[in-house]
C-alpha cells in the first residue's frame, strides 16, 4: 500500500492514460473508498497532433475510467483566472481539462512549426501556449503554473493530502516524456513540500520486473480496460497491447511525506 488513507489525493498527470499505465491500482483505490475526493488534472489534451476526434476520445476514456461503474458527469466550464477550463465533477472525483497541445516525447511539439509543448513554454522558447480547442491561452509558464495552483487552492491543500504525478526526475524516472517532466516541475513549484508526494516512474518501468500482486493488478487493469475500451469504440481505432504488456503489471514510486525534500523519498 501507498500511503494511509487521505480524504482527498490529487493524480495530476500530463496525459490521459498517464495514471491508469503506471498507477492505476491506487487511483482505483481513492477512487472506490468511501467519502474520498479525488482531484484529477490533465494539462495537456493528448492529442499528439491530430485532429480527428482522437483527443476528445481520450478524454471521454479517462472519464470512464476514472468513474467507473458511476453515472459520467457532464461537462461544464469555470473561470480560473482569465481562463476558462472544462471539469466533470461528480463530487466523490472531479477532473480539470486543461487541453493544452500534447508536447511529443521530446517535447519538440507536433504543430506545424515544431514549437507548441509545455517544454519550450517551460524553457522561454515560446511566450504563450494556447488549449487546442481555442478556449484560452497562457502567456509564459508563470500563468500556466498560477492557473495549475489556483486548481489546487480551489479544491485545497491540506498536509494530508497527496499529490499522485509522473517523477520529476530525470534519474529517477529516465527516458521520459517531456510533458510528464514539465507538469512535475509546475508541482514542484506550487507544492513544495506542503503536502505528500509520491512520484511515480513511467517509461523507464519497461526495463523492471512485474512487481504487483493479483488483486493489485486486477484493479489496474480495471481502470486501464475502461479507458481502453471507451476510446476504442469512440475512436474506432485498435489498441496495441504493448503499452500494457509493458507496463501493465509494474508499480515503482518514490514516496515523499510533506515536509520532506523532493530529492528524498522511499
Amino acid at each position: 500500500m501507498r500511503k494511509a488513507f487521505s480524504d482527498l489525493c490529487y493524480y495530476v498527470v500530463a496525459h490521459q492514460d498517464d495514471w491508469q499505465l503506471f498507477y492505476g491500482h491506487q487511483a482505483f483505490l481513492d477512487l472506490t473508498e468511501p467519502g474520498a475526493r479525488v482531484v484529477l488534472v490533465y494539462t495537456t489534451a493528448g492529442d499528439a497532433g491530430r485532429t480527428d476526434g482522437w483527443w476528445q476520445a481520450r478524454e471521454q476514456g479517462a472519464l470512464a475510467a476514472q468513474s467507473l461503474s458511476r453515472e459520467v458527469p457532464q461537462p461544464r466550464t469555470i473561470h480560473i483566472g482569465r481562463h476558462p477550463i472544462a471539469i466533470y465533477d461528480a463530487g466523490a472525483f472531479i477532473s480539470y481539462h486543461l487541453r493544452l497541445p500534447d508536447g511529443n516525447i521530446d517535447g519538440t511539439g507536433f504543430d506545424s512549426t515544431g514549437r507548441a509543448s509545455l517544454q519550450k513554454l517551460q524553457a522561454g522558447g515560446i511566450a504563450e501556449i494556447a488549449a487546442i480547442d481555442g478556449s484560452t491561452s497562457y502567456a509564459g509558464w508563470n500563468d500556466f503554473c498560477a492557473t495549475l495552483g489556483a486548481i489546487l487552492d480551489r479544491e485545497g491543500l491540506p498536509g494530508t493530502a497527496w499529490i499522485n504525478a509522473a517523477d520529476w526526475s530525470w534519474s529517477c524516472s529516465p527516458r521520459d516524456h517531456w510533458d510528464h517532466k514539465a507538469t512535475a516541475d509546475a508541482l514542484r513549484q506550487l507544492a513544495g513540500a506542503k503536502c505528500n508526494r509520491l512520484w511515480f516512474t513511467t517509461y523507464s518501468n519497461d526495463a523492471r520486473p512485474a512487481n504487483l500482486n493479483s488483486n493489485d493488478l486486477a484493479h489496474k487493469e480495471a481502470v486501464w480496460l475502461a479507458y481502453r475500451q471507451h476510446v476504442q469504440a469512440l475512436a474506432d481505432v485498435e489498441f496495441l497491447d504493448w503499452e500494457w504488456e509493458t507496463w501493465g503489471a509494474k508499480n515503482y514510486f518514490r514516496r515523499v511525506l510533506a515536509g520532506q525534500d523532493d530529492t528524498s523519498g522511499s
